[in-house]
């Protein structure tokens, strides 16, 4: 019987978000929710207005990650962090 060979580690490769996760995951009702509010009716202050420095980050990406952080029990802005660049369910924030 042949061995399956895994592809080469520099090989490009495309993925789908949508394929990836799957249709009953939270950060799909996470997404959801926070796209369907007014971040700025919550009081949340809207940043970016400036052409100095780099560009701020969108504010509802940044309330996914913290809701996706607490419903997930990690607390620190370190671990959100390295979530961020390792688990896909944050990628699809």
């Amino acid at each position: 019987m042949p061995l399956v060979i895994s592809p080469s580690r520099s090989q490009l490769m495309m993925i789908s978000l949508e394929e990836k996760i799957e249709q009953d995951n939270l950060v799909r009702v996470i997404d959801a929710f926070v796209e369907s509010v007014n971040p700025q009716k919550l009081g949340f202050i809207i940043k970016g207005d400036k052409h100095e420095g780099r560009p701020a980050y969108a504010c509802s990406t940044l309330i996914k990650i913290y809701i996706y952080g607490y419903l997930n029990s990690v607390c620190s802005s370190r671990k959100l962090h390295a979530e961020c660049k390792r688990n896909i369910e944050l990628w699809y924030e």
